[in-house]
């Protein structure tokens, strides 16, 4: 059964009531629930607004049956488990972060690291630091842009180069990207740094 669920070191949730707590004993005791009652299927259940990559941002209206289908998919394709702790930087006001990095994880029972705001340095940290769990890590195109452009521009802090291969080897199952492209250029610098490919996924609120 699903057990725990934790948001970590985002300041918003400093100040708000610990949900760290075995979910079976508070009233929370069956997440999936949210997303699947018969009679609401066809409900509206976010309003989220686009980022304007296809045009002027707009509102647009997701379903109780979309976000069930969506993360649905996401955990057939990606296996995810109760297992998995995510490392996410995105923000919650688009499907990518909100969905694909957040209720996803809460429906599976996954451990989410938030990040407050995206800092290059920050993320390559979290990822290359063995004293932590993170497993995954979810970015959009720009993310990768520029965590390429600081590992070039600071190289010598990191150290041996086939450590870095063999820590994000050990530590890490799956690497991915969406919402909009991922320029093949970005991609290969991503694979001789880390030797890691990229997944790719769409997944634009639209």
């Amino acid at each position: 059964g699903i057990k725990s669920f934790e948001l970590l070191e985002n300041e918003f949730f400093k100040s708000k009531r610990s949900i760290t707590n075995d979910l079976d004993n508070c009233l929370l005791v069956d997440q999936r629930r949210i997303f699947e009652p018969e009679s609401r299927e066809n409900e509206d259940a976010l309003l989220l607004y686009t980022s304007g990559t296809s045009g002027p941002a707009k509102g647009v209206k997701i379903t109780f049956a979309n976000l069930k289908s969506s993360i649905e998919t996401m955990i057939h394709a990606w296996k995810w488990t109760s297992d998995d702790k995510i490392l996410s930087t995105l923000p919650l006001n688009h499907f990518s972060g909100l969905v694909y990095c957040l209720l996803t994880q809460y429906y599976v029972g996954a451990q989410v690291h938030l990040l407050p705001k995206f800092d290059a340095k920050s993320v390559w940290a979290k990822l290359l630091d063995e004293s932590n769990t993170i497993n995954a890590f979810i970015g959009v195109p720009t993310i990768f842009v520029n965590l390429v452009s600081y590992y070039k521009a600071n190289r010598r802090e990191f150290g041996n180069e086939q450590l870095l291969k063999d820590t994000l080897r050990k530590k890490l199952r799956l690497i991915g990207t969406g919402s909009a492209a991922l320029n093949v250029k970005t991609y290969q610098e991503w694979y001789d740094i880390t030797n890691y490919k990229i997944v790719e996924r769409y997944g634009m609120t639209e």
